[in-house]
């Protein structure tokens, strides 16, 4: 994220149908939640059902990823060594015939995973900005990227597994948005007075704000905003970040609100 930056590009228009759009989205943030979780071995075997997953397409979605992404600067050693368990994770669980098959995309794989430059202050940079601050106005924007700027290196790296678990967990968080009515209703409760729900929408409300103009995502939103609001009223404890990302994402809610009035 360059010192200089204004605010971050969103996706103001889209070139394809809106649920395109929307998978997408979906697709892209759950190889994203998979690469960047702290614990990608628990992730694949017990957070999310594997069974329902395509394998023989991830290894695909893995190289799309890479290619997309291998000149921006978003990796660290820790991100690579995710991505060699992945890769080793669906080569084992495809069949042999599909195997045969992919041999020489698991093979460009790799060499794209070795070349991959590590460093990603930046990176993290942006994701504190968009997390804990989204993109309310310019003028707050500008004043928030210029204090994460001036934080050392240090202090960045120290956030890092807060954001890499925050990233993790946007998947969930963004199923939770596209999952039916009945399945909201049972699965709601497990993202209640959960921060890092405030962190996952805050950025996706500041990069894919045009989502939200399918008003029953923002809908949901709402309705969690309001839950959380009513179990801190009954007394349930929450700390100031909390409270202060929760803020944040009313303040996001009430710009979508006007945008797609």
């Amino acid at each position: 994220m360059d010192n200089k930056s204004e605010c971050i590009e969103s996706t103001d228009v889209i070139h394809m149908s809106f649920e395109d759009y929307v998978t997408h989205i979906s697709n892209y943030t759950f190889m994203e939640s998979l690469i960047f979780s702290l614990d990608v071995k628990e992730y694949v075997n017990e957070r999310i059902q594997m069974d329902k997953v395509k394998k023989e397409v991830m290894l695909d979605n893995i190289y799309d990823y890479l290619m997309e992404n291998q000149d921006n600067p978003i990796f660290d050693n820790f991100v690579k060594n995710n991505l060699y368990f992945l890769i080793d994770y669906f080569a084992e669980k495809n069949n042999k015939v599909v195997m045969e098959k992919q041999e020489a995309l698991i093979n460009k794989i790799k060499i794209l995973v070795n070349s991959l430059e590590v460093g990603n202050l930046d990176f993290l940079r942006q994701h504190i900005l968009l997390r804990e601050h989204a993109q309310i106005n310019s003028l707050d924007f500008r004043f928030n990227n210029l204090i994460i700027n001036r934080m050392s290196d240090e202090t960045i790296l120290n956030y890092r597994d807060t954001y890499y678990n925050s990233i993790s967990n946007d998947f969930c968080v963004l199923n939770l948005l596209l999952i039916n009515d009945d399945w909201f209703k049972k699965e709601y409760n497990n993202f209640l007075l959960f921060s890092d729900f405030y962190r996952s929408i805050n950025y996706f409300m500041s990069l894919y704000g045009i989502m939200f103009s399918r008003k029953e995502y923002l809908e949901k939103v709402k309705f969690m905003i309001s839950c959380n609001s009513d179990l801190v009223k009954s007394g349930e404890s929450v700390d100031e970040y909390f409270l202060d990302l929760q803020s944040v994402s009313k303040k996001m809610v009430r710009k979508i609100e006007k945008q797609f009035r």
